[in-house]
């Protein structure tokens, strides 16, 4: 089972309302809490994108 952890590609990336990707991370997808630093970014409402091969998961977030 641990050979499928190490094929497998898990991203995050931030979009703005505008569609601008703002962001972009790589996971380490055997570590299911991650912190990820948004400090740069401005404060307003992103679109997350997360991606497990080739599974896609996206959710509306507020950076205050």
């Amino acid at each position: 089972a641990s050979d499928v952890y190490k094929r497998q590609v898990s991203s995050l990336k931030l979009f703005n309302l505008l569609g601008q990707e703002t962001l972009i991370k790589k996971l380490e997808v055997n570590n299911p809490t991650q912190r990820i630093l948004v400090s740069s970014l401005q404060s307003g409402i992103y679109i997350a994108l997360l991606e497990v091969n080739g599974v896609s998961i996206t959710k509306k977030i507020v950076i205050n």
